[in-house]
This record gives C-alpha cells, sequence and structure tokens, in this order.
C-alpha cells in the first residue's frame, strides 16, 4: 500500500497548509484502505497526475481542498473528470470505474458493513 506515490503540490516550493494537510489524509486514508480497494487510490493518484499533467492545476489544487474537507473522494474525482470538455474527454475512461465506487460504498453503508474509508 504505501508504495503509491502521490504527488501532493504541483510545482516546487514549500508547503503549504493545505499540502501538509493532503499528504496527512493520503497517508491516513491509505493505511486505513484494505487491500482490496487499493485500487481506488491508484486511480485517484493517476488521475491528480494527469490533471497537472494536462495544466489543469486549479482543479487538481480544488480535489484536494474538497477531499481534505471531508468529501467522498469518489464525488470529488468524479466531478472533476465532467469539470469541462478537456477533462471529459481525458477522463471518460474512469467515470464507469468511480460509478462503480460509489455504487458499492452504498451498497456497503445500507448492509450495515465496515467502510472502506
Amino acid at each position: 500500500m504505501n508504495k503509491l506515490k502521490f504527488r501532493i503540490k504541483r510545482g516546487v516550493g514549500k508547503y503549504n497548509l493545505l499540502d501538509r494537510t493532503y499528504d496527512k489524509f493520503i497517508k491516513e486514508s491509505l493505511n486505513r484502505c484494505n487491500d482490496l480497494n487499493i485500487d481506488r487510490w491508484e486511480l485517484y493518484s493517476l488521475i491528480m497526475d494527469e490533471l497537472l499533467i494536462a495544466g489543469k492545476g486549479d482543479f487538481f489544487e480544488e480535489a484536494k481542498y474538497r477531499m481534505t474537507e471531508g468529501e467522498d473522494p469518489n464525488v470529488v474525482m468524479l466531478s472533476i473528470c465532467d469539470k469541462d470538455e478537456e477533462t471529459r474527454i481525458l477522463f471518460n475512461c474512469y467515470v464507469s470505474k468511480l460509478e462503480s465506487y460509489i455504487e458499492n460504498d452504498l451498497i456497503i453503508r445500507f448492509s450495515n458493513k465496515k467502510s472502506v474509508f
């Protein structure tokens, strides 16, 4: 699990409060995540990396804010993937996977099983 490498910031320089909070959030989430759900975090990492490569640093920062504020990472990633026409095209292949994660979490939630987050 700890082999996943998340980009915490979009450039060089000192870490700000959001960067440190996001780093802590990622580490805690990965520690709580079971081995069956590590693929989620691999997908989130891939999406965040691709946002920076595509020059969508503002979307990258928005995702960090929203996740560290407690929003469901699946919902955040899904809305970021649908942010504009370019991201819809870029992340089209990930949308169904994110939707399946949301559906699985709802099934778990309503069947009184332990959540993955």
